[in-house]
């Protein structure tokens, strides 16, 4: 994995970003890996930290293999994109977990370890100062109430919030 200062000196300065964006009204940014970061290689690096929440070694494994029961699920019923919500009615297939309170501690562990991108902080509070109205957009599992939080908890004022599952809709498949 890159360390920060390298990822930092091959972007494209700030104020040059900002200077292309002033030309537009409105302007979009993806969530995770733009607007915040996980402290981890990959998005499932943090389910192993979440398997010791259940004190279950096989956790990692049954969320992964429920995720992709909920994606195929959401692919017959003509949706190309699932949610923490249906994964969780997986997982409890093979767990004792409710799945709304396994839901809430993805979402509440998610938020906790989640922080914001310095890089683009300054280039967001700068468009905001001067006017530009921002969206946030994401390709994920999460409810926008929910990516709304952990905007807000990175310190980001974003009303607009269009999530892929909500939609039902992925990058690929749009």
């Amino acid at each position: 994995m890159l360390s920060e200062e390298v990822k930092r000196s091959e972007r494209v300065p700030a104020e040059e970003v900002i200077a292309l964006l002033m030309d537009y009204d409105v302007i979009s940014f993806d969530v995770f890996d733009t607007l915040i970061f996980r402290p981890f290689k990959t998005p499932h690096d943090a389910l192993l930290l979440l398997s010791y929440k259940y004190n279950d070694s096989n956790f990692y494994q049954l969320r992964i293999l429920a995720e992709k029961e909920a994606r195929l699920k959401s692919e017959k019923e003509g949706s190309f994109e699932t949610t923490i919500y249906a994964i969780y009615n997986e997982i409890s297939k093979y767990m004792n977990i409710d799945p709304v309170l396994g839901a809430h501690n993805e979402m509440n562990f998610e938020k906790d370890i989640c922080y914001t991108n310095p890089y683009f902080k300054l280039i967001y509070d700068t468009l905001r100062t001067n006017g530009k109205n921002i969206i946030a957009i994401s390709d994920m599992y999460m409810p926008s109430w929910w990516i709304k939080e952990l905007l807000h908890k990175c310190n980001y004022d974003i009303v607009e919030v269009f999530v892929s599952c909500e939609y039902g809709v992925n990058k690929i498949n749009s």
